[in-house]
């Protein structure tokens, strides 16, 4: 599906902005860079007549939640990305890309959506690990709002008054920030974040917000199309196909040492449980990525099956594993993917096809043929022909 144009920057608007490390390369990894990341992105908000309201920063993602000027955002801050790849390459005799290209950039409603943005971002350390603690190669804006803390490119008063119903009691202040920030961010509103709103993924806000925006920069919309909530009871069939097909085409490509050792893990058992023992993160990837671009299942139904963490399955990652696959087998994932079977089902009444994305399509009535050898494997032992 192709990217959606960038919408004009709404002068003096509330965004959410995000990019993620490229492979085998961190943002930052100690308390020297996280320091050289404050310092170049206070010089260039500054500069621009910006402000930051949320922060945070890992080795291998930003989540930034701003107040734009009148220069435009998307620009700004990828300038702000490329000097900053610069510096961090020179200290450490790298080079490059730091980050992924095409950063995630949301136009959100000021007010309650802008507050539960950076209730968002506040959690994404813990949402990617519950219980981990805060370290040098972290910053979060979080401690600054809880323990009342100043310091440079961060604007903290603006949330805290509004949260707060305007009050500038610091009492009041805080029991409102912890009343809404204590609470973890429900499943729906990281989506919401995520890919941004049905309406259209580039925005944020209510419907009168997204319609006035829309036509005060004088473009359409584009609506999100959301991919409906298949079962999970048709993913075990979607894995145990695509493991036949690449233990009987693709591991007898591989070295034999490896082959054995991955005929050996490869089983469904493992490919849906939380093993990370290859090719089992590769594999998963690929199922989701199939099922995903089908539109037969959302990526949260695949994470929860799965027993994955958030982002585990993001679109970056599993781009990253196609990568891998096509390296070392010279063909396109989809292979694994691109046969049918045709099973009949004697309870259903009705002969069901298949199809490459595991969902089951109902063919008009007609009488059962005899199962080939590779469907009798399908068809249950009461059921078999003398």
């Amino acid at each position: 599906m192709p990217r959606e144009q960038i919408l004009p920057t709404v002068a003096y608007g509330w965004y959410y902005f995000s990019r993620t490390a490229a492979d085998n390369r961190k943002i930052i990894t100690n308390s020297l860079e996280r320091e050289t990341f404050r310092n170049l992105l206070t010089a260039m908000l500054v500069a621009h007549g910006m402000h930051a309201h949320f922060v945070y920063v890992d080795e291998t993602e930003m989540h930034l939640g701003i107040r734009a000027g009148a220069d435009s955002l998307s620009k700004t801050l990828g300038s702000f990305c490329e000097r900053f790849a610069h510096k961090i390459n020179r200290s450490r005799n790298e080079k490059g890309s730091l980050f992924r290209p095409h950063a995630h950039v949301l136009l959100v409603q000021p007010g309650r959506c802008f507050v539960l943005l950076g209730r968002y971002i506040h959690w994404i350390p813990r949402l990617k690990e519950p219980g981990a603690q805060a370290n040098g190669s972290q910053f979060n804006s979080d401690t600054y709002y809880r323990n009342h803390k100043r310091t440079r490119g961060l604007e903290t008063s603006a949330i805290l008054r509004m949260v707060s119903h305007g009050s500038r009691n610091t009492r009041v202040q805080d029991e409102a920030y912890r009343r809404i920030f204590d609470q973890p961010p429900p499943a729906d509103e990281i989506e919401l974040f995520r890919r941004g709103s049905p309406a259209d993924p580039r925005m944020v806000g209510d419907k009168e917000f997204i319609v006035r925006t829309f036509r005060d920069l004088g473009v359409s919309p584009h609506p999100r199309v959301r991919a409906r909530r298949g079962a999970p009871e048709q993913i075990p069939g979607v894995v145990l196909r695509m493991l036949e097909r690449f233990s009987v085409l693709f591991i007898p490509q591989l070295p034999p040492a490896t082959a054995g050792r991955w005929l050996r893990v490869s089983t469904l058992d493992n490919v849906c449980s939380k093993c990370r023992q290859p090719p089992l993160p590769m594999l998963r990837a690929l199922v989701a990525s199939q099922l995903v671009t089908k539109g037969h299942f959302r990526l949260e139904q695949l994470e929860s099956f799965f027993h994955c963490r958030p982002r585990t399955l993001s679109a970056g990652r599993r781009q990253a594993y196609q990568a891998k696959f096509e390296a070392l087998f010279n063909q396109t994932y989809q292979v694994l993917f691109h046969d049918t079977l045709v099973n009949w089902s004697s309870a259903m009444g009705q002969c069901r096809t298949v199809g490459a994305d595991g969902v089951f399509t109902p063919t008009p009535n007609q009488p059962p043929s005899a199962p080939s050898s590779h469907e009798q494997d399908t068809v249950r032992p009461d059921q078999r022909r003398p």
